[in-house]
């Protein structure tokens, strides 16, 4: 591929991902504590500190990776050290989120009506989550789950308020910070070290007497976020207006706006997503603005798993919120989806038709990731008490017919030895009933998606259904963190058609899972991968 190619496939992807020139941010919480006030967080990380919603740091880009240099390639397996002001650079500011039911908010509001100043501030923010988006691999030990910070001179400058939005923005201006938990003469990039063993540690099953394995190559992964119902959506999301653009900017702002667009419309980018109050980014902090009500499926039927144990929608166990089960197409009861009612009737979201999912999955086709699901130990095609399945991935590139459309079954794989991926090989027990394989939960499983962020899926579990051609129908089902699918980009919006705050504020209404007691919120969303896969055969080198 010619280097301009490239450029412009890097630039597709970061659209395609939601990436944007925008400042170091992330959606999520972060701490902050100021002498003499005591917050009222009750959880176990920063307890008594003020608890934020999300954060933008102003004037430092989001990083892609701090180590390698090439975003689509080569070693990912990299730990960013703080993306934030050096000390003794003239400080900086920072944007924080709060909600609007937060008891701390009347205090930090007051100071924001005083403009007085403090003498220091101490904040804290996820390293996992204020880490570059592309970097691979868990947290080294010797790094903290929150990198700290002092601010020093602080002023809370600036509060714009919008009536109806559910967060308050709060600008913070400081003129020096100490950090106090990485080196700031330390090198940015920290590479993760990978031990042989533990790349060895998922191989394909070894022959054994008597028993069966079955492997499947898959050719597509994306959620099932399609209602099969053709009426499920009578209208479907559209992407920002110019009125959604301009509605919270000065008149001074919008005459800029289409000074610089040329009097032609909403040119989609950083320039529409700043189009919170005071230009702050609606895609740092979705829930500034009011909820624009986005358009949700009318279904009843959804494909995916019953992850709670409440097929009957009447025994809503503890930990999960109380919400209408769907009946999947082949009649199973209690299924889980509620993704589906956020993605649904978003064009660029929905399955096999949207955009959004076949760009990865075209990557696929082309072997940036290569990934195999295999079942073994079988004794009984039909109903088996123990198996075991596994999701390995492959150095070796997918086979397809002369028109590149139909993967060629039945070839041979053999796992990869690059830790990039062989660290995201799993393995779990499960069993055979009716035909159908499904597996245990598994309490988190990352997945590589060969372009793009880490995925995550909590309590994960597979079904796998045998086809009459050797393939298998796939689902595989969980809970996600809904904040960090919530991030996003006005490059995003008007690719997929959709607007940011409106798919925040939806994840908020439907998130299911994940049950955090000390702040009263559901932090994850069900949902399921559907999976097509050809048959295959999986062997050791």
């Amino acid at each position: 591929m010619r280097n301009d190619g490239k450029l412009g496939l890097i630039a597709l992807c970061a659209m395609a991902l939601g990436w944007s020139e925008t400042a170091s941010a992330y959606i999520g919480d972060s701490f902050l504590s100021i002498p003499d006030q005591k917050g009222h967080w009750q959880g176990t990380e920063h307890k008594g500190w003020i608890r934020a919603e999300a954060s933008e740091w102003q004037g430092r880009l989001t990083r892609l990776n701090s180590g390698a240099t090439d975003p689509l390639a080569g070693n990912k397996l990299f730990f960013g050290g703080p993306n934030v002001p050096k000390p003794g650079n003239g400080g900086g500011k920072i944007a924080l989120s709060f909600s609007k039911t937060n008891a701390d908010l009347p205090a930090l509001m007051a100071l924001c009506a005083k403009k007085t100043p403090i003498a220091q501030m101490t904040y804290a923010e996820n390293s996992d989550r204020a880490r570059p988006v592309l970097e691979l691999g868990a947290r080294p030990a010797e790094f903290p789950a929150y990198w700290e910070y002092r601010l020093k001179d602080v002023i809370v400058e600036d509060c714009p308020v919008l009536k109806g939005a559910a967060d308050q923005i709060i600008m913070i201006s400081f003129r020096d910070i100490e950090w106090l938990n990485y080196d700031p003469a330390r090198p940015n990039a920290n590479p993760i070290a990978v031990a042989p063993e533990k790349v060895r540690a998922v191989r394909p099953t070894a022959p054994q007497a008597g028993k069966k394995t079955r492997a499947y190559l898959i050719t597509w992964i994306a959620p099932a976020t399609l209602p099969p119902q053709t009426e499920a959506c009578p209208a479907l999301e559209t992407k920002p207006s110019e009125a959604d653009v301009y509605r919270y900017l000065t008149a001074d702002e919008v005459a800029v706006l289409k000074k610089r667009w040329a009097m032609k419309g909403v040119s989609y980018g950083p320039d529409s997503e700043r189009r919170g109050p005071h230009r702050m980014s609606v895609a740092s902090f979705p829930g500034s603005v009011p909820d624009p009500v986005m358009p949700e499926p009318k279904a009843t039927i959804a494909d995916g798993l019953d992850l709670d144990g409440d097929q009957t929608g009447t025994r809503t166990p503890n930990g999960i919120r109380k919400h209408a089960n769907f009946t999947a197409p082949d009649g199973r009861k209690g299924i889980d989806n509620q993704l589906l009612r956020v993605y649904g009737c978003v064009p660029g979201l929905r399955g096999k038709q949207g955009y959004g999912n076949q760009t990865p999955n075209a990557r696929r086709a082309d072997g940036n990731v290569v990934t195999l699901i295999e079942v073994s130990g079988i004794d009984d095609d039909k109903n088996d008490s123990e198996v075991e399945v596994a999701l390995i991935y492959s150095g070796d590139r997918p086979v397809r017919d002369s028109l590149g459309k139909t993967f060629i079954p039945n070839y041979t794989f053999s796992p990869s030895r690059d830790p990039n991926f062989a660290i995201y090989n799993a393995r779990v027990k499960g069993r055979i009933v009716d035909g159908v394989v499904m597996s245990d939960p598994i309490s988190l499983l990352k997945m590589n998606p060969g372009q793009g962020p880490e995925a995550s899926l909590h309590q994960a579990r597979f079904r796998i259904a045998p086809q009459a051609d050797g393939s298998a129908k796939v689902l595989l089902g969980g809970y996600q963190e809904w904040k960090k699918l919530a991030v996003s980009s006005g490059y995003s919006e008007g690719l997929f058609n959709y607007k940011i705050p409106g798919l925040y504020y939806g994840f908020r209404r439907h998130a299911d899972g994940l049950y955090d007691p000390f702040s009263g919120e559901y932090n994850g969303i069900s949902m399921a991968y559907e999976i097509d896969t050809v048959p295959a055969f999986l062997v050791d080198e």
